[in-house]
């Protein structure tokens, strides 16, 4: 059995979604901004609007704006000290803007990773994807020229 390519979590924004902040906490369903905190993570863990992890999730509103209510009942759960549902660690949450144009194998529409796995390696700029690697902006383009001659 071989790796596929829907072994990751790859996710691309909607033509609607604004693509500075998609797949960040910004623009997740379960961020509640003036609180600085997540639902699904509970009242403990601090979250800004930068962060991201594995269970972003798009709002089903026209434009993908946030709902106040929604809003508005997450902050009311948050207030009560709830435990979070999961871990940082087992969302794979990070403190950082993830989109593929920020991943150290993502150069000029091309996952280097997914070519290097004989996947599909062709992706979008503010895509992302569960294996997002911080570019060290001092190695540009190294990953992907040495992943290339692989």
């Amino acid at each position: 059995m071989s790796i596929e390519r829907d072994a990751f979590i790859y996710l691309e924004p909607k033509s609607r979604d604004n693509r500075e902040w998609f797949a960040q906490c910004k623009s997740c369903r379960m961020f509640v901004p003036q609180m600085g905190r997540c639902i699904i993570h509970g009242s403990k863990v601090k979250v800004d609007e930068g962060d991201s992890c594995g269970f972003w999730v798009d709002w089903p509103t026209p434009d993908g704006s946030p709902n106040p209510q929604v809003v508005s009942d997450h902050a009311a759960e948050l207030r009560k000290d709830i435990p979070g549902s999961v871990t940082p660690k087992e969302s794979g949450f990070v403190d950082d803007r993830v989109q593929c144009h920020r991943c150290d194998f993502f150069e000029e529409g091309t996952c280097y990773l997914y070519r290097s796995l004989g996947l599909d390696d062709q992706v979008k700029h503010n895509a992302c994807c569960n294996a997002w690697t911080k570019r060290d902006e001092s190695m540009k383009g190294f990953v992907a020229r040495r992943n290339s001659r692989t």
